[in-house]
């Protein structure tokens, strides 16, 4: 069974080398984490990451701060909605295959 992470590397980032500071990986963890978490706004969620401790920030994927509101923003833009429907897509029928002959 993939792990989410596994899935979300299937994901193209299409931004361009210079400037990139934080892996698409990271961005996209911490905005699902954001929002599990009962956040509805990427600023909020950025508010809510920046509360987080050193070891849970690692564990997302960010050493060197947190990104901001407009970094969220672009990223979310750049990848569209076609992009992530597709690795989630995967990532369900992965799931869903796995877990199958559990229940028969």
């Amino acid at each position: 069974m993939k792990s989410l992470e596994e899935c979300l590397l299937a994901l193209e980032d299409t931004r361009r080398r210079a400037g990139r500071r934080h892996a698409i990986v990271s961005i996209i963890k911490l905005v699902l984490a954001g929002l599990i978490a009962g956040n509805k706004s990427l600023n909020w969620i950025c508010k809510w990451a920046r509360s987080l401790s050193q070891k849970s920030r690692e564990q997302l994927g960010f050493r060197k701060g947190i990104p901001c509101v407009a970094t969220l923003s672009n990223c979310l833009r750049i990848l569209g909605v076609e992009a992530f429907e597709k690795v989630f897509t995967h990532m369900c029928e992965t799931t869903w295959v796995m877990i199958l002959p559990m229940f028969t």
